[in-house]
């Protein structure tokens, strides 16, 4: 299914000011990429704003958007089974060849900084759902068969791909397929699998669960209607209503 993008006017934003930090009348613009012209001319994009924001809130150092290596993921209230822990899956779009030759990949130690995003997930929800978590791998975790697993400092996650809201959730975990693990974060013992990974006998490897969309061919969104609407321009409060049943669920 094409991720569908609906045509909005784009318009100028003044970033909001640090006590907006809970932004009740989140930022309008269409995609992830928007700028927002400051007072100094000087362009941000809207993450940019809201990264700053939550910065401010959390007291801590604030980092831009560009900052963060963006890796394609699966987050987690998404995986076949809704129940399971509050983990990203990290799941690079590469071929079976390249894994192969670890030491080609780019590791990902300790400290880095991440923006993962589900794309997979916009173009199963017609571009309404695109979670993305920006934030930094912490030392700590365990290791599966095929992935490690990192707790994770989140400076910032939101879940729609328009007018983003920061949904309150300041840790979770990331999973990492092995031939992206540092070697000095490598950790020697081997635990159960948790979070639903499975042996590809074809590819030879293990590989990250199987979404929702895969294992059941006649798969709907829950909220399928209303992004029909949503996406005729019938349902513009939806993006609202959506981000405050999400809170709910989590809090």
């Amino acid at each position: 299914m094409p991720i569908f993008t609906r045509s909005l006017d784009s318009a100028s934003l003044d970033p909001p000011s640090d006590s907006e930090q809970y932004l009740p009348h989140p930022l309008d613009h269409s995609d992830f990429h928007n700028e927002v012209v400051t007072s100094n001319q000087h362009k941000e994009s809207v993450f940019d704003v809201l990264l700053r924001i939550q910065a401010h809130s959390h007291q801590r150092a604030s980092h831009c958007e560009i900052d963060y290596l963006r890796y394609e993921a699966i987050s987690y209230p998404h995986w076949a089974n809704e129940r399971m822990a509050p983990i990203w899956i990290v799941n690079p779009r590469i071929d079976s060849i390249r894994e192969e030759y670890p030491s080609d990949q780019v590791k990902l130690p300790v400290g880095s900084l991440l923006h993962l995003h589900d794309s997979d997930l916009a173009m199963n929800s017609l571009g309404f759902e695109h979670h993305a978590a920006l934030g930094m791998i912490l030392e700590g975790g365990w290791r599966e068969p095929g992935f490690h697993i990192f707790p994770f400092e989140t400076h910032l996650y939101t879940i729609t791909g328009e007018r983003p809201f920061p949904i309150p959730i300041t840790k979770m975990y990331i999973a990492l397929p092995e031939y992206l693990v540092a070697e000095e974060d490598v950790k020697e013992q081997l635990c159960l699998s948790s979070i639903g990974q499975r042996l590809d006998k074809e590819e030879f490897g293990v590989r990250p669960p199987l979404r929702p969309w895969i294992r059941k061919r006649n798969w709907r969104h829950p909220a399928e209607k209303k992004i029909k609407e949503w996406a005729a321009g019938r349902n513009n409060g939806f993006v609202e209503e959506w981000n405050k049943q999400f809170m709910d669920k989590m809090m």
